[in-house]
């Protein structure tokens, strides 16, 4: 990757395809460890959202690119640490951080994980007030990367 000058990752739920005839776009897989992501500079992580045969995916999608700086966010429950909750060795990830270019809005606004969670179980058995949340993100990435861009732009329902 280093020798290819790679600057930007694609999670493997991206067409592979769309990574042919450019040189610094790698897809993502479990070939490319974490380890490895720490130089790229955009990280592109969209997400499955609903059920298929029974099996929930529920996550946010997200634009990331390193080193920015500015204004800071966070995916839903993810404000704070907390404590024998959350593994330890994975504290430096929890509160907002700066490098969100664009995030996909959850199915309910931010509140405790204890008020989450039941609005996550409802969601996997079709049940509730709230439903997935289908949704689209798009952000010019540029090559330098602009550090001081607007970031944290939340997607429209």
């Amino acid at each position: 990757m280093d020798a290819r000058a790679i600057d930007c990752v694609m999670r493997i739920e991206v067409t592979p395809h769309l990574a042919r005839g450019r040189p610094n776009l790698v897809v993502f897989d479990e070939d490319v460890g974490l380890e490895a992501l720490a130089r790229f500079t955009y990280a592109v992580n969209p997400m499955m959202v609903g059920n298929l045969s029974d099996t929930p995916f529920d996550g946010q999608s997200a634009i990331l690119e390193r080193r920015r700086r500015g204004a800071r966010c966070n995916y839903v429950g993810d404000r704070a640490f907390v404590p024998r909750e959350d593994d330890p060795e994975l504290r430096a990830y929890a509160g907002a951080k700066p490098q969100f270019l664009a995030l996909a809005p959850w199915v309910a606004p931010h509140a405790s994980r204890d008020m989450l969670r039941p609005i996550g179980a409802a969601l996997a058995v079709g049940r509730g007030d709230h439903h997935y949340v289908e949704t689209a993100l798009i952000s010019d990435l540029t090559f330098p990367a602009d550090l001081l861009r607007a970031g944290c732009l939340m997607a429209g329902r």
